[in-house]
């Protein structure tokens, strides 16, 4: 027997497929497995209310839109906010949409940001962040001085790391400390490199973990910078600061500040002093191993400095882009609890730890916050003491 067809809302129907960042297409290739006949025609025919989805399809539908299925028979579509800025577009004009993977990773964030919001309010606790507004007029290399000066960050400690993920913790539990919220979700990088947001109590940068350990340590700090400048969004894998509109300037100040608090000029000019050339590949290796950054952030420092020229540095980066381009993902993932507290961050964690402890949050709203079950309790309480 065939299912029944249901009376939903069509606008709304549309709605979610446009907000989940899909074509009429491309949801008519991810229904071939439920029936052939389901062409574009089909979907917009549904979203049209020339005819109805079937209740098979419509499920089908509300897990590809990451959405409930009443959603669909509300009389108009709920009301959310955009996503962030989008720089590339900005600045380049391309017609480039971002993602469903990165539409969704905004969501996500951005409910996580809520559920903070929530818990700590359920907690008695009153959500602050310590995060000083700042000009783009001002000197992002000195601004990065000082902010290393007031975070606290040890260079010392930072030279000590012979691995690239404990710096990203160090980095991260740094911001933490401050009233950030470092998130880091699924999406593609050749989308979108890292996002953020300002909101007064509750500031969060997100990184991509499809990044590799040194990308998300300087997209960390380039996404601090525009929480600094108020200036939060959605930044491209491809660097906008050659650009002389608004927003590559933007991207200028904040990659200048990222790779200046990450590489002071000069702790990096004593560190160079002691290779034979510290700007070929061996010397680049050296450097982005001391300081647990990637050879670009170095090499850029470099260019900075004027130790090697633009065409050098355009060589050697076009060199790297297609090396990476050629790397096979590995593939498995880390156990329940460490992906919890890796995705979601120590002071969020610890907040959710804490309202189960007082059973002040219920089994879906611990599995939408950490992505687990309860019996990962245990687990998660002993991952976040490591």
């Amino acid at each position: 027997m065939a299912s029944p067809e249901l009376p939903i809302t069509p606008r709304v129907l549309r709605w979610a497929r446009e907000v989940a960042g899909y074509s009429p297409g491309e949801v008519a290739s991810k229904l071939e497995h439920v029936s052939k006949k389901i062409t574009p025609e089909t979907v917009a025919s549904w979203e049209n209310g020339e005819s109805l989805p079937r209740v098979t399809v419509l499920r089908k539908l509300a897990q590809l839109y990451k959405r409930p299925m009443a959603v669909f028979f509300l009389s108009e579509p709920p009301s959310e906010p955009s996503p962030p800025k989008n720089f590339r577009l900005l600045a380049t004009g391309e017609d480039r949409p971002l993602s469903p993977e990165t539409l969704l990773a905004v969501r996500t964030a951005r409910r996580l940001r809520d559920l903070a919001k929530e818990i700590s309010e359920e907690l008695g606790y009153e959500l602050q962040a310590d995060v000083p507004r700042r000009s783009l007029s001002g000197d992002p290399a000195q601004l990065a001085a000082d902010e290393r000066a007031r975070l606290g960050a040890s260079l010392e400690t930072q030279l000590s790391f012979r691995d690239a993920y404990k710096a990203l913790w160090y980095w991260r539990d740094l911001l933490e400390s401050v009233g950030c919220f470092v998130f880091q979700l699924s999406f593609p990088t050749e989308n979108a490199r890292a996002f953020s947001e300002f909101q007064g109590d509750a500031p969060m940068v997100v990184l991509s973990t499809k990044d590799d350990a040194v990308g998300r340590v300087f997209s960390l700090f380039h996404e601090y910078a525009h929480l600094l400048l108020r200036a939060g969004g959605i930044c491209p894998e491809f660097r906008l600061d050659y650009l002389q509109s608004p927003e590559g300037r933007v991207e200028q100040f904040c990659n200048t500040f990222a790779g200046s608090f990450l590489v002071p000029a000069a702790q990096l000019e004593a560190a160079a002093q002691g290779h034979p050339d510290p700007t070929d590949e061996r010397g680049l290796v050296s450097l982005s191993y001391k300081f647990s950054v990637s050879k670009h952030v170095i090499l850029r420092r470099l260019l900075d400095l004027g130790w090697v020229d633009q065409r050098y540095y355009q060589v050697k980066t076009a060199e790297w882009a297609k090396k990476r381009a050629g790397k096979k993902k590995s593939s498995g993932g880390p156990r329940p609890e460490i992906k919890a507290v890796s995705q979601r961050g120590r002071r969020f964690s610890s907040l959710i730890i804490e309202a189960a402890d007082r059973g002040l949050i219920t089994p879906p709203a611990l599995y939408e916050g950490l992505g687990v079950r309860t019996k990962y309790l245990s687990d998660v309480r002993e991952q976040l003491r490591v």
